[in-house]
């Protein structure tokens, strides 16, 4: 059975919601978020209690604190919203805007798009879950087909949902009775007997790499410097800190006259604030580790092949395969330790240097690059003569 349908900006704000809420990581991560600014101001009021001895600033930072735990939690879901609206408003992401088609399989669920078509196997699909006229079918950690109700095109949204539903069922009950395609060792650890990804025939246009953790961190962190909202917000969180010191400050100084201590809490502030950066960058490191570790799909960090083609770019995993059209792969980046091929704004293919199993890492990079620009310039020449 197949459905056609096109995305708009609200499903993928949906998406998000419903990945947050559906992470126990980040739903943990907001309800300390959510406390510890309020117990913040609570500390805050006590510290000048003792000090001053002045009923007035002490029970407006209270207040103030009480406030912030009622407003906190709504205000980070709308940030999240804006945020989401920001990145992907410009429809950068050509191809995540333009009709899609999901077709469910015997072996796996099919997509097609006109990036390409990409096959994930039922075993490694995550979970399917629906809410507000919208499905996910969950296929990793931060990744889901997003199926809206509101958006179908050609298909029966109740009638494919029912049948992913029976497909993926039917595939976990086949798995839980002969352990599945994947196997949990004692330490916890997901692992596949066996992998089948194949030979390398030409080093310069095949590739086989094993991702780490420490890729998928790289990514995250790389996200955060190269993304401009991202990179606005973390700026935004240090600037909001010494501001909200130095509000502190001069509240102490009008009520009181101490200059002394208003200076000490502006002092405070701007360290505190120089420190965020760092702060926020471990922060993002344990959240993502954690995110990606509770999630129940072992084929992310297992051997991966990449295949060069003319036309398009092959990726098989031991979850299944896609391809993408050269044409639509939004940027390339360059460090040095990985190769990230982005497909959309914030998802990448991750490509580690020091994780290369079979094949050539420079040879494959300077030959990707050669197709992907060469794609690129036919676009532009098209779109000259057009």
């Amino acid at each position: 059975m197949e459905i056609t349908y096109q995305l708009s900006e609200r499903d993928l704000a949906a998406f998000y919601d419903h990945f947050y809420a559906r992470s126990k990581v980040l739903r943990r991560q907001g309800r300390r978020v959510s406390v510890w600014i309020p117990v913040f101001y609570v500390l805050l009021a006590a510290v000048l209690w003792v000090f001053l001895q002045d009923p007035i600033l002490p029970l407006i930072l209270l207040v103030a604190g009480i406030a912030m735990a009622l407003i906190v939690p709504m205000r980070m879901k709308q940030q999240r919203r804006r945020l989401v609206r920001k990145m992907y408003g410009t429809r950068a992401s050509h191809a995540l805007f333009e009709r899609q088609t999901l077709r469910t399989e015997h072996d796996g669920i099919v997509n097609e798009t006109v990036a390409g078509v990409s096959t994930t196997r039922w075993p490694y699909v995550e979970g399917i879950e629906s809410k507000a006229g919208r499905t996910f079918i969950y296929l990793g950690a931060t990744r889901a087909h997003i199926v809206p109700r509101d958006g179908i095109i050609q298909g029966e949204y109740e009638a494919f949902v029912e049948d992913a539903r029976q497909c993926y069922q039917a595939s976990t009950a086949e798995a839980n009775g002969r352990d599945g395609d994947r196997t949990r060792t004692a330490d916890g650890e997901t692992r596949r007997d066996s992998m089948s990804v194949g030979g390398i025939i030409n080093p310069r246009t095949e590739l086989v790499y094993r991702l780490a953790e420490q890729d998928l961190l790289a990514h995250s962190e790389h996200n955060a410097t190269q993304i401009a909202p991202l990179r606005r917000v973390f700026r935004r969180a240090a600037i909001a800190i010494f501001f909200i010191f130095l509000m502190g400050a001069f509240l102490v100084w009008v009520i009181t006259q101490n200059a002394v201590l208003a200076a000490v809490m502006s002092a405070v502030g701007l360290v505190i604030s120089l420190f965020v950066p760092s702060i926020l960058k471990r922060g993002r490191r344990k959240i993502t580790g954690n995110v990606y570790r509770e999630s129940k799909t072992p084929a992310l960090l297992m051997p991966r092949k990449l295949q060069i083609e003319s036309d398009f770019l092959l990726n098989e995993t031991a979850s299944g395969a896609g391809r993408i059209n050269w044409n639509y792969i939004e940027r390339i980046d360059t460090t040095d330790e990985h190769t990230f091929l982005y497909t959309d704004v914030v998802h990448a293919i991750v490509i580690p240097k020091h994780g290369v199993l079979r094949g050539d890492y420079d040879l494959f990079h300077a030959e990707l690059l050669r197709h992907w620009q060469a794609a690129k310039t036919a676009d532009v020449r098209q779109a000259e003569v057009s």
